[in-house]
């Protein structure tokens, strides 16, 4: 078992408990939690859902390890990491047909364009 899992599992167990309470700026959003939600095979650790289950934050845990993995892995702002949120993005929008333009709207007849 990764040591990552148990930190995951408490993060969106907290994230969860706190969704089934409160309103997020008057949105009801959801914490799915590891491999409920798949893009094109590829699995966020916990994602973050609209009413609509239209994705508002993707999130990727990493716990260091000794088994000599990279530095860059860790440091949020490093290429690695930068990359693989652009590629889970980017899964998301075309998961959901949006494009990078559309944001959270709410109107009369619901949610329209998310992201």
């Amino acid at each position: 078992m990764s040591s990552e899992l148990p930190f995951t599992f408490e993060l969106w167990k907290k994230l969860s408990d706190y969704l089934d309470k409160y309103r997020v700026a008057g949105h009801k959003l959801k914490a799915m939690p590891t491999n409920a939600v798949v893009y094109y095979g590829k699995r966020p650790d916990i994602v973050i859902v609209d009413e609509m289950g239209i994705p508002q934050l993707i999130i990727e845990t990493k716990r260091k390890s000794d088994e000599g993995k990279s530095e860059d892995l860790y440091e949020p702002l490093g290429e690695a990491v930068v990359a693989q949120a652009l590629c889970y993005a980017a899964l998301a929008l075309e998961h959901h047909n949006l494009d990078e333009n559309t944001s959270l709207r709410h109107s009369k007849q619901g949610y329209h364009g998310h992201f």
